[in-house]
């Protein structure tokens, strides 16, 4: 191999079939542990307690798997993808350009609108040779989905989509849902794993069964049941996705506050952003941000206004 020639990590067909699993695999976990938690482990954990009480818990645990399920069904539907016309090329398509009468000028836009006295920067229009069409500002090149994002973030591999302007406020929701529902049904699973290891005979029930390949093989041969062989799975998935997902929270909501993107902090780009913290927040979630993270679909009662097209408050300047 010469030393000009790279080796892609994952082929296309690769990525193809791994992006598959991990939405199989989120969909697997999300739905079992949504009937395990309602029909197992909430009744055992307030047994004795009053019915509506049990009734509470099993809706409340029912509910966030629900949003779980169709917040990440959103970050894959609501692509961020940006998608030109046929007559993109030409300026009259670019239809917030008011006033542009030539392709050049449209490249050299101000940065911060008229008010800012016409100050000329680098937050404009290019072209992306690899699309071969004019893209909007902060929009970037994605190698993994093979296209321009709208207010690119970054590419998540487990939800097996370009994170960008369209499909973030999902994102974001999926990332606090499922935070939450790993720190109650880690709590509640592990409780209930271990209320069924002191009920199956302990003396011959070793702690290393619930080593997640020996709990399998145990299962195939009937030496532990299906629900411990499920509630084994869960421990392991929650405790793993459990931290990762809330750093995702908090890092995304830092960022978002900020008005930058994971990209430009981490290519140490100098952004500099003149909008509110609520601003950039309404931006992405737009109108009423705060019930977005409440509410199911919150896109029906609060869309997003912002087109992801121009960025008057934000300027990028030179190294």
């Amino acid at each position: 191999m010469t030393g000009s020639s790279t080796v892609p990590i994952l082929t296309p067909v690769s990525r193809t079939k791994f992006t598959c699993s991990m939405r199989a695999l989120f969909v697997v976990q999300v739905v079992s542990q949504a009937y395990v938690s309602t029909w197992h482990v909430a009744p055992w954990f307030l047994e004795g307690a009053a019915p509506v009480s049990v009734s509470v818990l099993q809706v409340t645990l029912l509910y966030l798997c629900v949003l779980a399920l169709l917040n990440w069904a959103c970050v894959i539907w609501f692509s961020s993808e940006y998608t030109s016309s046929a007559g993109s090329r030409d300026v009259t398509a670019w239809g917030f350009l008011a006033g542009v009468t030539s392709r050049a000028d449209a490249f050299f836009l101000p940065v911060g609108g008229e008010e800012d006295g016409g100050e000329r920067g680098l937050v404009t229009w290019r072209r992306c040779e690899r699309c071969d069409v004019d893209v909007p500002p902060r929009a970037v090149h994605c190698r993994f989905c093979r296209t321009c994002v709208l207010r690119r973030d970054h590419h998540c591999h487990l939800v097996g989509c370009c994170i960008g302007h369209r499909n973030q406020r999902f994102f974001v929701v999926l990332a606090a849902q499922s935070a939450v529902l790993s720190c109650v049904g880690g709590y509640l699973s592990l409780s209930f794993l271990y209320h069924l290891h002191h009920l199956h005979h302990p003396q011959h029930l070793s702690l290393w069964v619930y080593f997640l390949p020996v709990t399998l093989w145990k299962w195939l041969w009937g030496g532990v049941s299906s629900l411990q062989a499920i509630l084994t799975f869960h421990s392991y998935m929650l405790c793993l996705f459990g931290p990762i997902s809330s750093h995702y929270f908090v890092t995304q909501m830092c960022l978002i506050g900020s008005g930058r993107t994971k990209r430009e902090v981490q290519r140490r780009m100098k952004v500099v952003v003149t909008s509110s913290v609520c601003t950039n927040l309404r931006l992405v979630f737009g109108p009423c941000w705060y019930l977005s993270l409440l509410l199911p679909l919150p896109h029906l009662l609060f869309p997003q206004q912002h087109q992801g097209l121009s960025y008057h408050h934000v300027k990028m300047l030179p190294d």
